[in-house]
């Protein structure tokens, strides 16, 4: 089983910054934006490749990402690299 994994920024983020996250993701996954705002993001995506599916929960402190069963670990990693191209300076906490 693959764990929730949190990712923190150096700087706040702000509804902008969900709004290029959610933008760039749609791009190689299949998107569904449940919460835009406030600051904060819940976004649902499975990848094209494989079908692995995850949550994105956005904090102007933190990403969490919570995999869900069918989540395999090369989509798991290839998440977390796309996540870095817009924020490289985010850590896993």
């Amino acid at each position: 089983m693959i764990s929730q994994i949190t990712l923190k920024p150096t700087k706040g983020l702000t509804k902008s910054d969900f709004e290029s996250l959610s933008m760039h993701l749609a791009k190689n996954y299949s998107t569904a934006v449940m919460h835009s705002g406030n600051p904060w993001l819940l976004l649902s995506l499975v990848d094209n490749n494989d079908g692995s599916s995850f949550d994105i929960h956005g904090y102007s402190s933190e990403i969490q990402i919570v995999p869900f069963n069918k989540a395999s670990a090369e989509s798991l990693m290839k998440l977390i690299s796309e996540i870095y191209e817009l924020f490289p300076l985010v850590k896993i906490a």
